[in-house]
């Protein structure tokens, strides 16, 4: 209700959650969560990324003016931040295909999150690598590994194909 009150004084519009779900993360996904937050307060220089998790509200913001786009994702299940911890981008990408985070704008979010993607990644592209980023790098090359190596035979495609589409031709 303050946050209300500040932002009505303010001239700031504010989104109340309805009965936000009390999540309870396990301690993996709450160290993953440290990461993921350290890792987007130094990596966000412009824009604005908010994450939505059940009561808490986690602001990103950069001081940076290049990029004015803002984006506020809904977690859903605290395994988006293993996600991300573990797989980076692919990770984000795996969150949202399996419903563990949604955007509040649903028309602009995901287009909001490149930009500003985008736009901190050209900022940070001459400051110097961190020492986590062989890291990532290495559990990148473990999944890019694992990928290529799930061949896709013609028979495995055959059977692929005849489990998902119906092959009966009706004349």
């Amino acid at each position: 209700a303050g946050v209300a009150a500040a932002d009505g004084m303010l001239r700031r519009t504010c989104c109340i959650l309805d009965n936000p779900k009390h999540m309870v993360p396990t301690w993996p996904e709450t160290g993953a969560r440290l990461l993921v937050t350290r890792f987007l307060k130094s990596f966000i220089q412009t824009g604005c990324i908010i994450l939505l998790e059940g009561g808490k509200i986690f602001t990103f913001q950069g001081t940076e003016k290049k990029c004015s786009l803002k984006v506020s994702l809904r977690v859903h299940n605290t395994q988006f931040y293993w996600k991300v911890a573990t797989r980076a981008d692919l990770g984000i990408a795996d969150a949202f295909i399996h419903g563990d985070i949604s955007f509040v704008n649903k028309n602009e979010g995901l287009l909001n999150l490149f930009m500003i993607y985008v736009a901190n990644r050209d900022l940070k592209a001459s400051v110097k690598r961190g020492w986590w980023t062989p890291l990532l790098d290495v559990l990148s090359a473990k999944y890019f590994i694992g990928h290529v190596s799930n061949r896709n035979t013609l028979t495995q495609a055959r059977r692929n194909i005849s489990r998902h589409y119906d092959l009966v031709i009706n004349q």
